[in-house]
C-alpha cells in the first residue's frame, strides 16, 4: 500500500479538545466505564469479508478496470497532499484511500455476482458530514437513508495518535498501555475509565491536565452516544482503530498501519456496521473487570480518564485464582 504523505514536523496540530458540556451531561449509567483491547476485533471477520468480495475479476475488461481504479490505493491516492499539516490533510487521505474505496467495495455487493459494471445505486451507503451541535464527528456512515446512521468517523493527525511521551519518529501508538500484556492475563481484561463530571471538570474549577488518549476516548464515546451507534472509526491514515460499544464498555481493535491491509479492514468494519456481515459473527471475550483487584494500589487514582492502576503496565506478576504467584 502507498506509504502516504510526509508528516510536517512543526506545523501539524496535535491538540484534541477536552470534555465539553455534552460529555459532562451524559447520564452516569451511559458513561464509558471500561475499555477492553481485542487484538482480533476486526481480523476475526476477515474470512467473511473475503467471501463477500469473492467474485470473478478480469483485468482486461474495461468495467473491471474502472472498478479496480476506484479501490486500489495506487489510483485513489493521486493528487492528495504530499505533506500533512492539519486534520484536513489527514481527512483527504482517510476518505480518499480508505473509506470511499471500502464503500465502493460495499456497492459491489449490490450488483450481480458476475457484474462489476457501475450502475446507478442511489445515495446509500454513503459518508457525509454530521452537522448539528457538539459532539460532531468528522463524518457519519449512513446506510438505508440519511437518518440511518451506522457508525461515526473521527480523523486525527498522525502526531495526535502518537503516545504523549513518545518521541516523534518512533511511531509509538495511542492506547499502547491498553495493548500490553503479561502471562496469565485474561483476554477480556478491562481497563477502568473514569468519566469526567461537572464536579471534576466544572467551569468553576480549573480543569486538570488530561492526556490525549483520554480526550480521544471521551470524544469518540460521546460521538457514538449522540448518534446512538455502536461502531466508530478513528484514523490518521497511518494508524486506524475500530471501536465497538456494548453497554458501558468500549472494545478497541489493534491499530492498522498502512502495511496491514487497512482498506480491507475498513471494508470489514463498514460491512459489519451496516449488517452485510451479521453482528452475531462478532465474537467478543467475556469482560473481566475483576482481574486487577488483587494487585491494584490504593493511592494515585486520577480524577478523569484511564485509571492507569488498572492497565497491564501496573501489573508486575502473575495471578492464579486471584493470588499473586510470581514477580
Amino acid at each position: 500500500m502507498d506509504l502516504g504523505p510526509e508528516i510536517a514536523q512543526a506545523q501539524t496540530r496535535t491538540s484534541t479538545r477536552g470534555p465539553a458540556d455534552y460529555d459532562l451531561g451524559i447520564p452516569r449509567d451511559e458513561q464509558l466505564q471500561h475499555v477492553v483491547y481485542v487484538d482480533r476485533l476486526i481480523d476475526q471477520l476477515d474470512p467473511l469479508a473475503r467471501k463477500l468480495l469473492s467474485r470473478p475479476f478480469d483485468p482486461a475488461e474495461m468495467d473491471d478496470q474502472v472498478c479496480f481504479s476506484q479501490i486500489h490505493p495506487w489510483f485513489t491516492s493521486r493528487h492528495l497532499p504530499s505533506t500533512t499539516r492539519s486534520e484536513h490533510d489527514s481527512e483527504d487521505w482517510v476518505f480518499s484511500v480508505l473509506v470511499r474505496p471500502a464503500m465502493e467495495a460495499l456497492a459491489l455487493l449490490q450488483r450481480p455476482s458476475n457484474n462489476l459494471q457501475r450502475v446507478p445505486l442511489g445515495d446509500f451507503p454513503n459518508v457525509s458530514s454530521a452537522g448539528g451541535s457538539c459532539p460532531i464527528p468528522d463524518a457519519i456512515f449512513v446506510f438505508g437513508d440519511r437518518d440511518d446512521v451506522r457508525a461515526t468517523i473521527e480523523i486525527k493527525t498522525h502526531k495526535a495518535l502518537l503516545t504523549d511521551d513518545g518521541e516523534f519518529g518512533r511511531d509509538l501508538r495511542s492506547f499502547q498501555p491498553l495493548m500490553n500484556s503479561w502471562p496469565n492475563m485474561p483476554i477480556g481484561r478491562a481497563t477502568r475509565f473514569i468519566w469526567p463530571s461537572r464536579r471534576t471538570w466544572g467551569s468553576s474549577l480549573k480543569p486538570p491536565p488530561l492526556p490525549c488518549d483520554d480526550k480521544i476516548l471521551i470524544q469518540v464515546w460521546s460521538q457514538m452516544h449522540s448518534k446512538a451507534v455502536d461502531f466508530a472509526m478513528l484514523s490518521s491514515y497511518r494508524s486506524t482503530f475500530f471501536f465497538h460499544k456494548q453497554g458501558t464498555t468500549l472494545f478497541i481493535s489493534r491499530p492498522y498501519t498502512r502495511m496491514n491491509a487497512p482498506v480491507l479492514a475498513t471494508f470489514t468494519f463498514l460491512a459489519l456496521a451496516c449488517g452485510r456481515i451479521p453482528r452475531s459473527s462478532l465474537k467478543l471475550p467475556e469482560v473481566d473487570t475483576q482481574w486487577y483487584l488483587p494487585h491494584i494500589s490504593s493511592g494515585g487514582q486520577n480524577l478523569v480518564g484511564i485509571d492507569w492502576r488498572t492497565t497491564p503496565d501496573a501489573y508486575y506478576g502473575e495471578t492464579v485464582n486471584g493470588e499473586e504467584v510470581s514477580e
